[in-house]
């Protein structure tokens, strides 16, 4: 797809859509359905209007005070959600979340096992989706530093570990950095960087947490996770504990 940047650069050195459409090789209804887009989100430089609402809202109205010589000084926006574009979004979400994840197959239980022993691997605030730059923060972070660390951390903590009887995974809070379609706290509605959509950063916490359970399967007889909630994910919704065996009749669930 043409990024908006291009068209619009085509658009404001043509003069018109339908030179513009020429110069890219497009069709003209494409630029028209784009502009049409723009506008719908408050994007529209020939009527001053240079700073679109957010993905998700539509612009409600704007108001634009000029001086004596016609130079704008002061604008007001005001946006409000649309309904076709949030069901859109929300839609993809479902769709992500409902993605068939591969089941695990079945696994015999570790040769060795102390029935005696506990391993407990403990996972906070780790922030899976959450976007940092290095010059304004002092370290970059981003969701595939995230999720290469963490595989890197637990293989190497498991295989350190004894094969004790009993392995706990306790995740206890702000694994995924937010909750829902909107990158922000939930309670005071700060917001948050992040690095990419909400569903992305699901399925990579979902895929991640089943990689290391079934790591923990080849060291522990039983594997008991604990997901519990923090200050940017109240609403999540696996705050409870589950318990698997390793055996030729259990897989992962």
């Amino acid at each position: 797809m043409i990024p908006d940047s291009v068209i619009h650069d085509a658009i404001k050195e043509t003069g018109s859509h339908t030179k513009a459409a020429a110069k890219l090789g497009v069709n003209r209804r494409t630029i028209d359905k784009r502009v049409q887009t723009w506008r719908k989100r408050g994007f529209s430089p020939e009527h001053d209007l240079t700073h679109s609402v957010p993905d998700g809202f539509r612009l409600k109205g704007a108001s634009t005070l000029y001086d004596e010589n016609g130079i704008k000084r002061l604008q007001w926006v005001k946006s409000q959600i649309d309904p076709e574009r949030m069901e859109q979004i929300t839609r993809a979400a479902l769709e992500e979340m409902a993605r068939k994840l591969p089941r695990e197959k079945p696994r015999a239980a570790p040769a060795v096992a102390l029935d005696d022993l506990a391993t407990c691997y403990v996972l906070t605030d780790f922030h899976l989706g959450m976007l940092s730059w290095h010059e304004e923060t002092g370290a970059d972070w981003d969701i595939g530093i995230a999720s290469d660390l963490m595989t890197r951390w637990f293989a190497s903590a498991i295989s350190k570990s004894p094969a004790s009887g009993v392995g706990i995974l306790a995740q206890i809070g702000d694994l995924l950095h937010w909750d829902g379609l909107e990158a922000v706290t939930p309670a005071s509605k700060h917001v948050l960087d992040a690095d990419t959509r909400f569903q992305k950063v699901v399925r990579v916490a979902i895929s991640s947490l089943r990689r290391i359970i079934a790591a923990m399967l080849e060291k522990h007889g039983t594997v008991y996770v604990l997901n519990a909630e923090g200050n940017h994910d109240l609403r999540h919704p696996s705050g409870f504990g589950r318990c698997w065996q390793s055996s030729t009749k259990m897989s992962l669930a």
